[in-house]
């Protein structure tokens, strides 16, 4: 990988996380089962993401707040308050003297402030449909950052530089909750199921629930990324389609029973109410409509890809012109009595119903070229693809 670290394919950020363990493997065998640790002899594997430089420059030139950097430590304990000023922004100082002290320092959502991580989280957002992001944590020479605990959200660990000695334990609850925080002294970790050090270019797997602790050593300071991804789940579908049962049934929406928390309730009238309206909702709800609803959500919520259109705000186009989707666009294209409609970058737009074709190839992430786009406009289509961001030209 060059320092621009672009992804021309989502792929090509799926091998570059998990690489040389094929993707059929992960998903098949690995993935929300079990935890995986990848070896490998290139310790600059990741060194076009990050560097402990980066970190030094954005950490003493940058005013950073206290919900972007945190500073943590495993004992004794570290409190905000210790770290930050009265306005809520990092002290530099007591940073420093924190992190001369053992303190682990954390970079929150580094995505939203770096390019290269930004990129990588486009790209394997594209391929997983699935929101991701990025934490970074340097930890000084025999430093540990957090106790034993567990996260919430699937993780991959990306060790940047130095060494990082790791412990997994059991898994308390399997596949835990999204919306279930750890709480310390909670759940026993149980006894230790493996314990291995990550070196520069190594990665690591663990799912959601499984517990886990890491630490520095001696041998200077480990600098890793932990890649957080955050999925839908089946739960997620199947309350939204009975959102949209909700919508066309009105007794879905009646309310529970007046003094339903007495003790003289009438719970068998509530049980009966409650058996009816589960036998309707296995009748009517349907998977489609709510899964729609999903994935539009997903689209719009993407991050817009906008790089260079401060450098070239309205390139040339010209019937010779080669243009390509910008990478790692996220689309959906959806056909109603009015025409066609594009979600991608944030924003809803509009087409007559024969762009189709058109569309589906420019937005395809092949390169084209616009006087060949399969349509009666093909310069207007591509001019405007190409001032809407969607597409760009080709070096």
């Amino acid at each position: 990988m060059t320092a621009s670290l672009h992804f021309p394919r989502p792929s090509d950020a799926i091998d570059y996380v998990l690489a040389p363990c094929p993707l059929a493997r992960f998903t098949e065998e690995v993935y929300e089962q079990t935890p995986l640790i990848i070896r490998r002899e290139e310790p600059d594997r990741y060194r076009d993401l990050l560097s402990v430089d980066v970190i030094d420059r954005l950490v003493s030139e940058v005013e950073l707040r206290g919900d972007t950097l945190q500073l943590v430590r495993a004992k004794p304990r570290i409190a905000p308050r210790d770290y930050t000023l009265s306005n809520g922004i990092v002290d530099p100082i007591r940073l420093a003297d924190l992190y001369a002290e053992g303190a682990t320092i954390i970079l929150n959502q580094l995505q939203r402030l770096h390019a290269p991580l930004d990129r990588l989280t486009r790209a394997l957002e594209a391929a997983f449909s699935a929101q991701f992001q990025t934490n970074v944590y340097l930890t000084p020479a025999t430093g540990q950052g957090f106790p034993v605990h567990f996260d919430n959200h699937d993780v991959i660990v990306l060790q940047v530089e130095g060494s990082k000695a790791w412990r997994l334990y059991e898994a308390p609850i399997h596949l835990v909750y999204r919306g279930e925080r750890f709480e310390p002294g909670a759940y026993d970790p149980g006894e230790t199921t493996d314990s291995f050090t990550l070196n520069a270019g190594d990665a690591l797997y663990i799912p959601r629930g499984q517990m886990h602790e890491a630490a520095g050593n001696e041998h200077g300071p480990s600098l890793h990324i932990t890649v957080g991804i955050i999925t839908k789940t089946w739960t997620d579908l199947i309350l939204e389609a009975v959102a949209g049962v909700a919508l066309d049934d009105p007794d879905f929406r009646r309310s529970l029973p007046l003094g339903f928390t007495h003790a003289d309730a009438d719970l068998d009238a509530m049980r009966a109410t409650f058996g009816d309206l589960v036998g309707r909702l296995a009748d009517k709800a349907t998977m489609d409509p709510a899964l729609a609803v999903l994935r539009d959500d997903f689209v719009r919520r993407r991050r817009p890809h906008i790089d260079g259109a401060v450098l070239a705000p309205r390139p040339p186009v010209e019937a010779t012109t080669r243009l390509v989707a910008r990478p790692s666009l996220v689309w959906r294209l959806a056909q109603d009595e009015k025409g066609l409609e594009l979600l991608a970058n944030g924003r809803t737009l509009r087409f007559p119903a024969e762009d189709r074709e058109a569309l589906e190839l420019a937005l395809s992430g092949e390169p084209f070229t616009a006087g060949a786009l399969p349509n009666k406009r093909p310069l207007d289509l591509a001019r405007h693809l190409v001032n809407s961001v969607l597409v760009a030209p080709l070096p």
